[in-house]
């Protein structure tokens, strides 16, 4: 991911494996939030709205992100991972709600 916190982490893991090259994507990025939600509280976001619409995988509130866009992005993932030479071995690092994505694919 290239967010501060994950471009951190990664340089600490190749700071001793000097061997591994870093790639950074958009596509690992944390799952995009409305930017309504921010700097509100818990309770101010509308769960009644987010809970009747959690079953339709193409539903987003505002400029979110539907579960279905993020899986496009596991598929893009998944697409270059492949096209690595055979035997590579590849670190994401990345965010807590894509990483909850990309194994429930």
């Amino acid at each position: 991911s290239p967010l501060s916190r994950a471009v951190e982490t990664s340089e600490i893991i190749s700071s001793s494996n000097p061997h591994l090259k870093i790639i950074k994507t958009d596509l690992i990025k944390e799952k995009k939030d409305p930017s309504s939600f921010a700097m509100k509280k818990k309770e101010e976001i509308p769960w009644d709205i987010i809970k009747a619409n959690r079953h339709n995988p193409d539903w987003c509130m505002e400029d979110g992100e539907s579960f279905n866009e993020v899986k496009g992005r596991i598929v893009k993932v998944l697409d270059m991972v492949e096209k690595l030479p055979s035997g590579s071995k590849v670190l994401l690092v990345t965010h807590g709600s894509f990483i909850k994505h990309f194994t429930s694919y």
